[in-house]
């Protein structure tokens, strides 16, 4: 693994704190998780389009709101 440091936004940090609390996980592998779901699932490229949740190609399942992405979240962290 590697050691890194980043900054979030206060209230991100509050939410995702609390999140991972609530789900027994921390904070550490909460983040790791989301980034995951980023990265093997995004076809990110630089654009004036709006960004749009990615595809998961492993579960072919479109996250389609930030109440979504939670309940994936939640499944995989149990």
């Amino acid at each position: 693994m590697v050691r890194m440091q980043i900054l979030l936004p206060t209230e991100l940090h509050k939410k995702a704190k609390q999140l991972s609390k609530e789900r027994e996980i921390s904070l550490a592998d909460l983040i790791r998780k989301g980034l995951e779901i980023v990265v093997d699932g995004s076809s990110f490229h630089k654009s004036n389009t709006t960004w749009s949740p990615p595809i998961l190609k492993n579960r072919k399942l479109k996250i389609s709101s930030p109440d979504k992405l939670k309940e994936i979240i939640n499944r995989d962290t149990r």
